[in-house]
């Protein structure tokens, strides 16, 4: 997914100023430290306490950045971080496990997004994640497939929104849908 998340990640590099805020919700390990702009400050969310160390090892290795903290929390329920108190928002590969996405999209700033969602109308992928979607939510952390993550983007009246639907790795065909874009608020 590195070219995608380059494409993806390049305007908020194009848009860097000094200390600007990101916060990337669900950060995991840290995996898109390495995309951010130089200078940035970085709050991440991640639900999982045992990845503070793994962002904190991260963060030491991107050292373009720094991370101004760690907010242990579920994405809907972030009460540390003020609503629209970021300048982006960074969120990849962790809709599909969240049940109130509205939630999320108040943070502010522009929303930078890259997330599996169920496959085409018809098609044999969306036929099998229907099917296997309570499996695939108990194995893979409660991520459902069968999201519209355009159509909760759409609702969270945005003044822009701007996807593609794209392709991830062919090994997972179950998961290969995936839409990417930025919203602005």
């Amino acid at each position: 997914m590195d070219k995608y998340k380059r494409q993806l990640f390049s305007s908020l590099q194009e848009r860097s100023a000094k200390n600007k805020e990101i916060l990337e919700i669900g950060a995991g390990g840290g995996a898109n430290f390495q995309y951010f702009p130089p200078e940035c400050l970085v709050t991440a969310v991640e639900p999982n306490p045992d990845f503070e160390k793994y962002l904190r090892q991260r963060a030491k290795a991107n050292p373009h950045l720094a991370l101004k903290s760690v907010v242990v929390a579920m994405a809907e329920s972030m009460a540390e971080v003020a609503d629209d108190s970021m300048d982006a928002v960074v969120c990849t590969l962790v809709l599909c496990s969240v049940r109130n996405p509205a939630a999320v999209f108040r943070e502010g700033g522009t929303f930078y997004f890259l997330e599996q969602v169920r496959g085409e109308a018809g098609s044999w992928t969306n036929s099998f994640q229907a099917v296997f979607d309570p499996l695939l939510q108990l194995f893979y952390g409660g991520c459902s497939v069968q999201d519209s993550t355009w159509e909760d983007l759409r609702k969270a009246r945005f003044s822009t929104v701007n996807w593609e639907r794209i392709s991830g790795p062919k090994s997972w065909w179950i998961f290969a849908p995936h839409v990417m874009g930025t919203a602005v608020k």
